[in-house]
């Protein structure tokens, strides 16, 4: 059972469109009993890609284009002497993208928090780097063949983050 103070984000399907919703579990309340109580709509992004597998294969394959496509950006990660991202990299970015999209928060139970922001604050992200980047997401997505309403939902989505994670102004 899984306890604390935490913000849960899920997304249901509803009238054609995706509808994403947020919750605050109070600090005495468990995943469980959010669930248990209907609070929370099935089923999520992560059920509807398909669970962990497919889940999983997006972040590698994310990776595996990023190493073939985006060298420079493949060089802000942490990389073998080969040049290929390190599995750990890997694995963590899969945990973090299970929980994100509904599926089980063992990313948090594991590293905490995500705190996006403070975790890159070392790694200038600037727009080049930001676009790079969703260009690698988009092109695992397509890959695996996400379904066209979850891949334009979650581009979208995926957009706004990477703008998010920027801590290089514009370049004038």
């Amino acid at each position: 059972m899984t306890k604390g103070c935490e913000s849960v984000t899920v997304w249901a399907s509803g009238s054609g469109e995706l509808i994403q919703n947020s919750y605050y579990i109070s600090c005495n309340q468990t995943l469980e009993e959010v669930h248990s109580e209907d609070k929370i709509m099935e089923p999520s992004l992560y059920d509807i890609l398909g669970g962990r597998a497919k889940v999983e294969q997006i972040a590698h394959s994310f990776y595996d284009i990023m190493e073939q496509e985006e060298p420079e950006l493949t060089r802000l990660h942490e990389c073998t002497e080969d040049g290929l991202i390190e599995a750990d990299v890997r694995h963590r970015f899969a945990l973090f993208l299970v929980g994100w999209l509904g599926g089980p928060q063992e990313y948090m139970a594991q590293y905490g928090h995500p705190r996006l922001r403070m975790r890159h604050r070392n790694v200038e992200v600037n727009i080049k780097m930001r676009d790079a980047w969703v260009r690698c997401m988009d092109a695992s997505m397509k890959k695996n063949e996400v379904p066209e309403e979850v891949y334009n939902y979650l581009s979208a989505r995926f957009t706004q983050v990477a703008d998010f994670m920027r801590n290089v102004p514009e370049e004038q």
